[in-house]
């Protein structure tokens, strides 16, 4: 059996052969020996597919979840029925559990799409279209989700503390406090 290198060098010296009348007839024995010696195997070999690992992670011990999303799992269940009320993922068959661990394992660890796809069992392209909706999902959730401090108070706890105040300078017009 020839191995994947003498399979390259005979295609290369079959290539640069100058008799042109024999050329098509070995071409072709040459490509169904190539393809007769390479079979595909799948790389996907993880005992638990990606929903079968969400709801391990789901149901399992809440710090184990929380390890892998940085996530509490209430705040994780919340986000889902935001994304599912709204209908803002678009149909799948990858559930939105699945979506919103994949994004938050890549986004809590920094694990490359090549991570992802072993952990959860899906091709680079599914990985990174799921990544990219999820994105846009928690985007639009942004607005109502996500509260920000109001700029015209100083909080206490910098106010009061002798650490922290003596940094900021209050300067104030009549629409606006600038804290410098």
């Amino acid at each position: 059996m020839d191995s994947d290198s003498e399979i390259d060098v005979k295609a290369v010296d079959f290539l640069q052969s100058s008799d042109d009348d024999e050329q098509p007839q070995h071409y072709i024995q040459l490509l169904m020996s190539v393809g007769n010696k390479r079979t595909r195997q799948p790389r996907g070999n993880s005992a638990l597919t990606g929903r079968e690992y969400v709801l391990e992670q789901l149901h399992g011990h809440p710090k184990n979840l929380f390890e892998m999303c940085r996530m509490h799992r209430d705040t994780f269940e919340a986000i889902v029925q935001l994304i599912r009320v709204r209908n803002l993922l678009p149909s799948s068959r990858v559930s939105a559990e699945e979506s919103l661990m994949m994004f938050l394992r890549t986004v809590a660890h920094s694990d490359r799409n090549r991570e992802i796809q072993d952990r959860f069992c899906h091709s680079g392209e599914t990985v990174h279209r799921h990544f990219d909706n999820m994105l846009t999902a928690l985007s639009a959730l942004a607005p109502d989700v996500i509260k920000l401090p109001n700029m015209n108070i100083v909080p206490p706890e910098i106010q009061h503390n002798p650490k922290y105040w003596p940094w900021f300078k209050v300067q104030s017009d009549s629409a606006h406090i600038l804290l410098i």
